[in-house]
């Protein structure tokens, strides 16, 4: 394996005004969710060396104009990346996104380019998905990334869910929301990691070390949000 850039995203969203009523439909449809916490990591990964961790998640009331920056700064970012990593971001996170640079006139000319779905079509494949990768393109569906966590013992989800974003947003617990999605890119690195080693595409010493970086670099984390900063 090579020297590689890597964009782990996820996205935590609330229905939009317009979504209908949740006692109507269960799942509103894509144009119906606004983003409150834009998630990603810049992960830089390079044989023989440490992986390199940068948070670069933005967040903020539904369609004010943080987000608009937010696409941008992702853009550019995606645009430097060797590879985009996501769980379920191809059906969700990623249309939702152009949907949103859309709405609110940003470029995403970029997208087209990197969006495909199969390697067949494009080697090496730039947006990794890793729902679609371990479950074969569909022909597993039942497949959450709280439950590969679990079978991994990786930490996963504790005691949040993502049905309870909308709830917690609602009562200022921004924050939570934001620790939820970090959470969330943390456990899709460490599940992408082992995936490199599982397909052979990188040296399994590569791949501890790395494991160890990002155990590391949550701990330096969690120190910061339980006021450790303040020691």
């Amino acid at each position: 394996m090579s020297t590689r850039r890597l964009i782990i995203l996820d996205l935590e969203t609330v229905p939009a005004p317009w979504a209908p009523p949740p006692e109507t439909v269960d799942f509103p449809e894509l144009p119906a969710h606004l983003p409150v916490v834009i998630g990603w990591l810049c992960v830089d990964l390079e044989p023989g060396k440490p992986a390199v961790i940068v948070d670069r998640t933005e967040m903020g009331e539904p369609g004010e104009r943080w987000e608009r920056a937010a696409l941008l700064k992702l853009g550019d970012d995606i645009k430097g990346a060797g590879a985009l990593v996501t769980y379920n971001g191809r059906g969700f996170d990623m249309p939702l996104l152009q949907l949103r640079a859309l709405a609110l006139a940003v470029p995403w000319e970029f997208w087209e380019a990197k969006r495909h779905r199969f390697p067949a079509y494009q080697k090496p494949l730039f947006h990794l998905d890793m729902y679609d990768q371990l479950g074969d393109f569909g022909a597993a569906r039942n497949l959450s990334l709280d439950g590969i966590a679990s079978m991994c013992g990786l930490a996963g989800k504790d005691d949040m869910h993502g049905s309870r974003v909308k709830d917690e947003w609602a009562a200022g617990e921004h924050e939570k929301v934001r620790r939820y999605c970090v959470s969330d890119l943390v456990t899709t690195l460490q599940v992408y990691l082992r995936f490199l080693w599982m397909r052979g595409d990188a040296d399994a010493g590569d791949v501890k070390r790395w494991l160890g970086d990002v155990d590391a670099w949550v701990e330096v984390l969690d120190s910061k949000t339980t006021g450790g900063e303040d020691a």
